[in-house]
């Protein structure tokens, strides 16, 4: 295994913990040669500036038969079109390429991948956190909650949150 991260945090806690990561960016020619049974891309696939590529780079690198599993955030959930520009996903500096179930299935398909199933995906929160994000829905309704519960506490308590809006896609090397 071998874990690759913009984030440099990220990688020196990989460190710590005995595994192999290296700081920088996917595709990243430190892989080139390697064959992996799996690759994930947590979130990342919408940051890059050739998501076409780095799939094709991903498929490159996995066995015959080998799987990715991919995380990004869904542009066509009902929850993004109902918020227009307040989508807490929408960050034009950050996210370089906006997808949907069936933009994002169709480019696999195009790389030579086949979809095995394509689910939205949520993630344990804290009360903290979603308090902090309720301003982008609703100040009044954030100020009222961070008012009701101090922080100290609300970053102690957590909750899965699916908002249906983030989507992951395990794909097969075809």
């Amino acid at each position: 295994a071998c874990g690759v991260d913009v984030n440099a945090a990220s990688i020196e806690y990989c460190h710590k913990k005995g595994l192999q990561a290296i700081v920088g960016k996917f595709p990243n020619p430190i892989l080139s040669g390697r064959i992996f049974d799996a690759v994930i891309m947590n979130d990342v696939i919408e940051h890059l500036p050739d998501p076409r590529r780095a799939l094709a780079e991903a498929r490159a690198l996995l066995s015959l038969g080998g799987v990715l599993f991919l995380s990004t955030p869904d542009i066509g959930a009902i929850i993004a079109r109902l918020s227009g520009n307040r989508w807490l996903h929408l960050k034009p500096t950050e996210h370089l390429t906006y997808f949907n179930r069936h933009n994002l299935l169709q480019l696999l398909s195009e790389v030579g991948f086949k979809t095995i199933c394509c689910y939205s995906v949520g993630r344990n929160r804290s009360l903290s956190t979603i308090i902090d994000r309720m301003t982008t829905y609703s100040n009044i309704l954030s100020r009222v909650a961070r008012a009701a519960v101090p922080d100290h506490i609300a970053r102690r308590i957590h909750f899965p949150v699916n908002l249906g809006d983030e989507m992951g896609v395990l794909a097969m090397r075809d």
